[in-house]
């Protein structure tokens, strides 16, 4: 079963205290992928296909993000947040702030 899910990459959801270079209420456009587990995909905005997910991508705000079985995915908001998605699910990335 797949999972659905609108991910906002927020400091404070994580409940860490972190130091960037932007102001509290600025918004990131990307997010990287830190490390892959397993199957994963992305299907980038304005693209028909989705391509294999890959440590060391950025992820744009409006990219469909899937993950397979036993998958998982760790992302960093370029503004500073973490997050981890887990197997089996797909995410929409909508808004990336901290």
């Amino acid at each position: 079963m797949k999972k659905l899910a609108a991910l906002l990459l927020s400091v404070t959801l994580l409940g860490l205290s972190v130091t960037t270079g932007y102001a509290a209420d600025e918004q990131a456009t990307e997010a990287k992928v830190i490390k892959v587990t397993g199957a994963a995909t992305v299907l980038l905005p304005g693209q028909a296909e989705a391509v294999a997910l890959t440590a060391g991508m950025n992820i744009p705000v409006g990219a469909t993000l899937t993950t397979g079985a036993g998958a998982q995915v760790e992302l960093q908001a370029l503004a500073g947040g973490f997050t981890t998605i887990s197997q089996n699910s797909t995410v929409i990335m909508e808004e990336l702030s901290v």
